[in-house]
């Protein structure tokens, strides 16, 4: 597979995030159905429920219908409660506005009564003028990134935020040979672990618990090479 395809295949998978996990994990431990996270979460059912078997979740039949208050009906003041509240008002304050009712339930009948959060507004575009790269600064960052540097070294040389380094080898369509910088392949294990943590773990404490034969820089090269954005 060449670059290209690299770039095209990653381009096409959409990666949980750790808002959505942190969201999938509260949800379903409060007995929220898959098919109600999926709705939430704007993510397919079958990810959703993939998802839930990559980490282990589970719970038995009957914790989860007491979860979601069956056998105990809903009251036209709690529904009329829900639906004036649910769309502007945190799951701590509505459970705090319907006592008794678990936030599986009002997750769970929120999604039966089609109601959802309201989306927030679009930030304001920034006053500030947008910092343009120089022909010298593309001209070191192509030399320093061909030659292997690091794309942090590569952000200090030129006193720019490792975010736009990246975001302008991309945009430059800058590649180079991972087996040059590391001292073996990448392994499909090592790859499932850097997309599953880079979002709760950084590259000194990956290498600690999870890859200690690998440097923090083999780390950083292999995050960076799978386009998995991870801090030292």
């Amino acid at each position: 597979m060449t670059v290209e395809d690299k770039k095209g295949a990653k381009a096409s998978v959409r990666y949980w995030t750790p808002e959505e996990n942190d969201a999938l994990l509260e949800m379903y431990r409060n007995g929220v159905t898959l098919r109600a996270i999926s709705q939430q979460l704007g993510v397919d059912y079958g990810r959703v429920r993939t998802r839930v078997g990559y980490l282990g979740l589970s719970r038995s039949s009957a914790e989860h219908r007491e979860q979601l208050g069956y056998g105990r009906r809903w009251t036209a003041s709690e529904l009329a409660i829900l639906q004036t509240n649910y769309a502007t008002t945190s799951m701590d304050q509505m459970v705090a506005l319907l006592p008794g009712r678990t936030k599986g339930q009002i997750y769970h009948t929120a999604f039966r009564l089609s109601l959802s959060k309201a989306k927030p507004e679009p930030r304001p575009k920034s006053e500030f003028p947008v910092r343009r790269w120089t022909l010298e600064e593309d001209a070191i960052l192509r030399k320093m990134y061909l030659n292997g540097a690091l794309i942090e070294r590569i952000a200090e040389r030129l006193n720019i935020s490792v975010h736009r380094v990246r975001y302008r080898v991309e945009t430059l369509s800058l590649s180079r040979d991972l087996a040059k910088l590391v001292a073996k392949p990448m392994t499909a294990c090592e790859e499932s672990i850097l997309r599953d943590m880079s979002g709760t773990l950084n590259a000194t404490e990956i290498r600690a618990f999870l890859m200690p034969r690998r440097t923090v820089e083999e780390i950083l090269e292999m995050a960076h090479f799978i386009g998995v954005p991870l801090r030292r």
